[in-house]
């Protein structure tokens, strides 16, 4: 239990430290005393003689740090007190620090937009119930180079019945359609995405208001009715829970209204206002045309215990049955299946994880601007720091204090950084690119610890050299020099200059990366923003 009683007296000297302080006074001067006595005994003068034992004894600043710091916890009362000098120091340069906060945020904003854009894209689970057996179905033809195209709807039937190994599978539009809505007396249009009856029940998503579509109302006799969006129900209906149940005109034709999906639902496509069934004519199935056009996009989900592998293989014997039934439509017509995220992200991935390398090297440069503007300041704290080297403080002391000062700058960036990025997605709008885990980008933990990883590394990537060279200008030699009004030798000025053009070279590249990462990003979303249709729903 020793070290419980040496850490309550370290407590007791940090709050009564106006004692240990008298006490440490009194124990010097106290061996000063004997030692003059000594040296007057020895036949000095008595001026003499405290002089001399006062050099003997060393510096008492010194000596007070140790004992303090041996006896309490010193280092809390260091670190606000260098927390407290850094404060003043940036209010008496506000251009300086201006600088490196402006460079930070924009290194570790940038930073920060893209990893939440990979994150949503690539790591955080999609918000569907069992999403590891949801599998999305394409179909394939060598003749006309097909590896991943949309399906027929006939075939997409076939597969649902005949492959033992899906649970279930359900189809909807890639290209959303459009209804008109007439909102007191001003048209208002609706993205509206055609499915299946059964597609919120093979992605296990239920309406937060009302119930999901049945299978039934896949075909034209039971598709009069729609499911509004979360944003849909409160912009236009005024959140008014008693909407479910209720029928609204949508161009020519009444629709009830059966559900409210939950916020920020808005699969397969950004944005999307209201679901409605395909409303097939049964009749159709029949038809050649049902299976020669190619437009649905069918998501399977595996029965429990089923493997990928396994389902694919039965998928495949279906593929070869449909090829000899169908001669003239599927002689050559191929299926192949992907998990939904993978294939959601197919054409993302290149691109962000692009951005993502781009945005490394840009956090690289916004270091070594930061590490040369800090560098440009070291050169004139030359002095100050002999200073407090020749009244005894440590060079442990004083690269803490650097540390200290270094390190609220990069918090102060990396707070900016964050608050650029939050702003950067939401201006840019990089909110979806069809994958339901990106409809919202959120701060989840992920993001928050690459915040707080992205700022530790600028703190200590900017911060190892200007404490590095201050500390080697911490000795009499700069004392001296600098009492002699000289600040450095001969190549100071000529390094200044390398100095400045260095940091004028980093400006520029900071910039431009900066430039050209938001022009990709804005690509990106104008890809995305390419799968929508125009199309007005015919209705």
């Amino acid at each position: 239990m020793g070290w419980i009683k040496r850490w309550r007296k370290r407590l007791g000297a940090l709050v009564q430290r106006s004692a240990v302080g008298r006490e440490m006074e009194e124990e010097f001067a106290l061996h000063i005393d004997l030692e003059t006595e000594k040296n007057i005994r020895a036949g000095m003068d008595p001026d003499e003689a405290r002089r001399r034992a006062r050099v003997d004894f060393g510096g008492v600043t010194r000596y007070r740090e140790e004992v303090h710091e041996a006896r309490s916890l010193a280092w809390v009362q260091h670190a606000a007190r260098d927390i407290r000098y850094a404060l003043r120091g940036m209010r008496h340069r506000p251009g300086f620090v201006a600088a490196i906060l402006l460079t930070l945020g924009l290194g570790i904003g940038a930073s920060v937009a893209i990893f939440a854009t990979a994150n949503a894209l690539f790591l955080r689970p999609l918000p569907f119930a069992d999403a590891d057996r949801l599998q999305m179905l394409f179909e394939t033809n060598p003749e006309f180079g097909w590896t991943d195209a949309d399906a027929a709807p006939a075939n997409t039937l076939d597969w649902r019945e005949r492959v033992k190994a899906f649970e279930d599978v359900a189809t909807y539009s890639r290209f959303p359609s459009r209804a008109t809505y007439v909102q007191q007396g001003e048209p208002r249009l609706f993205d509206v995405a055609d499915v299946s009856g059964n597609f919120f029940n093979v992605l296990g998503v239920r309406p937060a208001l009302g119930r999901a579509f049945r299978w039934e109302e896949t075909w034209a006799a039971d598709s009069r009715v729609i499911i509004l969006s979360h944003e849909t129900w409160e912009s236009a209906f005024g959140a008014d829970s008693g909407v479910v149940g209720r029928s609204i005109q949508l161009g020519s034709f009444s629709y009830e209204v059966v559900g409210v999906m939950p916020r920020a639902f808005s699969f397969p496509t950004d944005g999307t206002d209201l679901w409605k069934p395909w409303g097939w004519d049964p009749a159709s199935r029949a038809q050649v045309s049902f299976r020669r056009a190619h437009w649905v996009r069918p998501i399977a989900k595996l029965a429990p215990g089923v493997t990928a592998e396994q389902a694919n293989a039965e998928l495949q014997v279906v593929v070869t049955q449909l090829q000899g039934e169908y001669p003239a439509t599927n002689r050559v017509m191929g299926a192949g299946m992907a998990p939904l995220r993978q294939f959601l992200v197919r054409d993302l991935r290149k691109p962000v994880l692009v951005l993502v390398g781009a945005v490394v090297i840009l956090l690289l440069l916004a270091c070594a601007n930061v590490a040369n503007l800090a560098l440009l300041r070291a050169l004139g704290r030359g002095h100050e720091i002999a200073v407090r080297h020749a009244l005894g403080a440590g060079r442990a002391r004083i690269a803490s204090m650097l540390a200290i000062e270094h390190g609220l700058l990069a918090l102060l960036g990396g707070v900016l950084g964050t608050l650029l990025a939050l702003a950067a997605l939401r201006g840019l709008g990089l909110t979806s690119f069809g994958v339901p885990a990106a409809t919202q980008l959120t701060f989840d933990h992920r993001v928050i610890l690459f915040a707080g990883g992205a700022t530790a590394l600028c703190a200590v990537l900017f911060g190892v050299a200007p404490v590095l060279f201050a500390l080697r200008q911490g000795d009499g030699t700069t004392l001296k020099s600098s009492e002699r009004g000289s600040s450095g030798g001969p190549g100071t000025g000529r390094f200044v200059g390398g100095l400045v053009a260095l940091e004028v070279a980093l400006a520029v590249m900071l910039v431009a990366g900066a430039g050209l990462m938001a022009k990709t990003a804005l690509e990106l979303r104008r890809v995305d923003v390419g799968f929508r249709s125009d199309n007005v729903l015919a209705m």
